[in-house]
Formats: C-alpha cells, sequence, structure tokens
C-alpha cells in the first residue's frame, strides 16, 4: 500500500511540475504566472473528487470580512459560489477547503506578498460547528460543550500553501525571511485563533521546502525540542505539497461510503495513513526554528 500512495503523489508531482515548465514559452512575467495557474488549475481539475470544485477570487465570512485575491481557491461544491465576473468568485469561508499562491519565482517579495494573502484568509471567521469529528467521537462529549484546542483549529481551516516554479535554494534564507515576517506584527498574530496558522503549511519550489507545525505533523529538533518550522533543500518539495494536499481535502471527504469510490478517491483515503516525510529523499538535512511570541 505505501509503494502505491508514493507512486500516486510522485506522480501527480511530476505532472505538476512539467506542467508549469510549459508556462516558460511566455516570456512577459504576468502571462507566464497566469499561465502556470491555468496549468495548477488543470492539474487540480483531472484528479480531484467532483464534490471538490477550483477557482480564483476573493474568501468572505458572515461578519463582512474578505480576502485579498487568491489565485487558486479549492472549495466545498455543496456550497453556493457567487461569482463578481469572468472566471472570479466570492467564496464563503465554510465552504474553502485550501488556497494556493502561485509564484513563477518565489524571491522576498513575492514571498512577503504571498504570506500576506495567506494570512488573510485564515483572518477570517468561519460559523461555529466546522468540528473535528474524531475529537468529538473519541471524547463522547457534546458539540455545544467542545473548545477546541490550536490542531482542532488548524484542522477546521483550509489549508493554505505556496508554490514557487523557481526560487530559494538555500533553506536559511527561506525560513529567515519567513521568520522576520512573521515577528514584524505580532499584533497580527492575535487574529488567528493558533498563531502558527498565520503560515502556510506548505511552501515548495524546485528545489527547496518549507513546512510548519501543523494538526498532522510535529517537528522536533535534534535534541528533541519542539520546532515551529523546519526547512530544507530537496528535490521532492512538490511531492510534499500535493500529499499534504490530498490530505486535507481528504478531511472534508470523509464521509463518502468507501463501497461506492472510485479508485482515485480510495486512493485518496489512504493519504492519513502516511508520514509526508516518507515522500522525501532520505538523509534530509532540517533548518528548524521556534519562533517567539506572545
Amino acid at each position: 500500500m505505501l509503494n502505491i500512495w508514493l507512486d500516486y503523489v510522485e506522480r501527480l508531482a511530476s505532472i505538476l511540475q512539467a506542467e508549469g515548465k510549459k508556462a516558460e514559452i511566455l516570456q512577459h512575467m504576468g502571462n507566464r504566472g497566469s499561465a502556470r495557474e491555468s496549468f495548477i488549475l488543470k492539474f487540480l481539475q483531472d484528479f480531484l473528487p467532483e464534490t471538490v470544485g477550483i477557482g480564483t477570487g476573493e474568501i468572505f465570512d458572515r461578519g463582512g470580512r474578505r480576502s485579498k485575491q487568491i489565485d487558486i481557491v479549492i472549495y466545498d461544491r455543496a456550497f453556493p459560489i457567487p461569482k463578481i465576473g469572468i472566471d472570479q468568485w466570492l467564496f464563503p469561508i465554510e465552504a474553502v477547503i485550501a488556497t494556493i499562491e502561485v509564484k513563477s519565482e518565489l524571491n522576498s517579495s513575492e514571498l512577503r506578498r504571498a504570506l500576506d494573502n495567506c494570512m488573510s484568509v485564515v483572518k477570517l471567521r468561519p460559523r461555529a460547528g466546522l468540528v473535528n469529528p474524531q475529537v468529538v467521537t473519541d471524547s463522547n462529549i457534546k458539540i455545544s460543550d467542545y473548545t477546541p484546542s490550536a490542531e482542532d483549529f488548524d484542522w477546521m481551516y483550509p489549508g493554505t500553501y505556496v508554490v514557487g516554479y523557481s526560487g530559494y535554494k538555500d533553506p536559511t534564507a527561506l525560513i529567515q525571511i519567513i521568520h522576520d515576517w512573521f515577528i514584524s506584527d505580532t499584533q497580527k498574530l492575535a487574529e488567528v485563533p493558533n498563531p502558527l496558522m498565520a503560515l502556510p503549511r506548505v511552501i515548495a519550489t524546485p528545489t527547496a521546502l518549507f513546512l510548519r507545525k501543523m494538526d498532522n505533523l510535529k517537528l522536533n529538533s535534534a535534541d528533541g525540542q519542539t520546532q515551529d518550522c523546519a526547512a530544507c533543500v530537496s528535490s521532492k518539495s512538490m511531492n510534499v505539497f500535493v500529499a499534504d494536499l490530498l490530505s486535507k481535502i481528504l478531511r472534508r471527504t470523509m464521509s463518502i461510503r468507501t463501497d461506492v469510490l472510485t479508485q482515485k478517491q480510495w486512493i485518496l483515503l489512504t493519504v492519513e495513513d502516511f508520514d509526508l516525510i516518507e515522500v522525501l529523499e532520505p538523509d534530509i538535512q532540517w533548518q528548524t526554528v521556534k519562533f517567539e511570541y506572545s
């Protein structure tokens, strides 16, 4: 089973990178970025369940707050989605499963812009009721009496991701930019249920990978101390992006009955059985960091 899962992720990641390279034929940076967004949209449409939709636009909550313009929004088709222009939608936060910021070149300015966009999503407030059913089932408590933990909020909220088709090769430089952005305005962290949710779950380029501590991944330094974030050099960063995205989507499609699943959906159900780190090369050298925030 593990080999099936790893092969599946490897194949999807290879397709994603190959499709993105086709955009190199467009010389203008703006057009090239748009083409890469289109390629990712096409890539996602080929393997996502029919119950999951893909679009671009802004996200809103019932308090009237709105996100910045988001490159790619993955959403639950059970929700009505208002269209506000050509290929532009307004997504209720409760419908959103994940968001992806796509960059042709992930330099420091583009990374900061992507981080701001991701932050604008997790500052929104979904209506109560998006509760991790595993926790409630295991503890036999009423949802009305349940106070979500930081990990539960991470489970409930949309996953945010940043993908660059070129960019950082030095994990130290990557993590430094993220650290500086994170501590530059600690007041903004008070607007997020779990401060680390201000950061994307995964930042991936063809040569570097960034992960934060999240609901399905704990990070430790060599001496066993819990860390907030980690970065490394890896040629399989896209594999980790694909694997975690599948895992996030799975959690919104858990109610699908296994006896009517297609093979594609059945493979999705295997995601949670495996460690994200399994898709990376062996003996990865990690740079880890613990952020100081109150």
